[in-house]
């Protein structure tokens, strides 16, 4: 407050000064400029303090990782700061040097980029599917990627994404390109074990042929159809576009590839639990001989575990020792849980599924198989950042 004559007059002189410095020393401060824009800025500058043309340049191909994933982390915590929108101005040239980004050769760095990603999606609004189209190729490809953190992060992102995408079609369509027809072996493998998940019931709608044609076209590749993962992927799309409409999609194949889909169909129908009890005591004569769960009977037990042989054999165990014990989300056994999280080896978590579904089947209390439920379950085999 500003000091009168009349306050010299009226109070103590010594308290009087006191106020008169109190208040220069304030209006003082009140004139200097924020601290940030006297001190020189550090390499490591805060997003909202660069120009844009500043962070193209830091996520730039031959810019150091680090400085791309403290860019990364600063982008994403401003999309946070603003509802989850993104702000910035050139979205297509930013995208561009993220497709970059996404193959980098730090694995932490890819992490980071599609991290970002699926945080920016829901609230990205009607440039996203234009905007995804550049990155979304090598994003798939990051299904095969061999840092685990990163390919679950694609996943989880592809997830996103086609929840929110108006081109469900050309998603789909990179998928089976860069997926599972990819010239990488584990990048079609790993896509191939993923894609469960990525057929959602949102998808009832779509035109899946093209995709149930690439599946069948695996099931050609392999000497055992009905033990390939394809199989669990077109048994999913009969089940969200329904039996009909599927059946149209068989007629449209060469007989050939109509008998051989459905006779993998068939087998895959048979009760998992009998199979593996039958199975159980046999001894696998070799690499190929594989049950209808994908998985190699082995008659040497250890105790209440799995032995790997070289990644190929998997030890079954009786399948009823393996419903005792702790129950997780209130109805899957521990054991189950275990084989569901393994990254050892897919036929593992393959052989999990599997059970599970079992599980599923023989519910009494319909109340325990709740939507959180199946996400739950889901995401203890795929955990990431964001929900899905």
């Amino acid at each position: 407050m500003a000091i009168t004559i009349t306050d010299f007059l009226g109070c103590d002189w010594l308290a009087c000064i006191f106020i008169y410095l109190r208040d220069q020393m304030a209006s003082s401060v009140a004139k200097l400029k924020p601290l940030a824009s006297v001190i020189a800025e550090p390499d490591e500058v805060l997003v909202q303090n660069m120009e844009e043309n500043e962070v193209l340049a830091g996520l730039a191909r031959n810019s150091d990782s680090a400085r791309k994933a403290d860019i990364l982390d600063e982008l994403r915590a401003n999309a946070r700061r603003n509802g989850g929108r993104l702000q910035f101005d050139d979205r297509l040239a930013l995208f561009r040097v993220l497709q970059e980004v996404l193959a980098d050769l730090n694995s932490n760095t890819r992490l980071r980029c599609t991290e970002f990603l699926c945080e920016i999606i829901p609230e990205f609004g009607e440039d996203l599917d234009t905007c995804m189209t550049l990155v979304l190729p090598q994003l798939v490809s990051n299904i095969g990627d061999n840092q685990v953190s990163a390919k679950k992060s694609a996943i989880q992102t592809l997830h996103v994404y086609m929840k929110h995408s108006s081109q469900v079609s050309a998603v789909l369509n990179a998928i089976i390109d860069h997926g599972l027809e990819s010239e990488n072996r584990r990048t079609r493998t790993e896509s191939l074990v993923a894609l469960p998940i990525l057929i959602m019931p949102n998808l009832a709608h779509e035109d899946l042929f093209t995709l149930t044609k690439a599946l069948v076209g695996r099931l050609e590749n392999s000497s055992r159809p009905e033990t390939s993962p394809a199989v669990i992927s077109l048994e999913r799309i009969k089940n969200v576009v329904g039996s009909s409409i599927f059946d149209t999609y068989l007629h449209r194949l060469s007989p050939d590839q109509q008998n051989m889909c459905v006779l993998a169909l068939q087998n895959r129908s048979a009760d998992p639990v009998k199979e593996l009890e039958l199975l159980g005591g046999r001894k696998a004569k070799s690499a190929g001989h594989l049950n209808s769960n994908g998985i190699i009977a082995d008659d040497e037990r250890p105790e209440r575990g799995n032995r790997l042989d070289r990644g190929h054999t998997i030890a079954i165990s009786n399948p009823t020792d393996d419903f005792f014990g702790p129950l997780e989300f209130g109805f899957v056994p521990a054991p189950v849980m275990s084989k569901l999280r393994d990254q050892s080896n897919w036929r593992i978590r393959a052989q999990g599924i599997e059970e599970l579904k079992t599980l599923m089947g023989q519910l009494t209390n319909t109340n325990l198989f709740t939507q959180s439920g199946i996400t739950l379950c889901i995401t203890a085999w795929i955990p990431g950042r964001c929900e899905l």
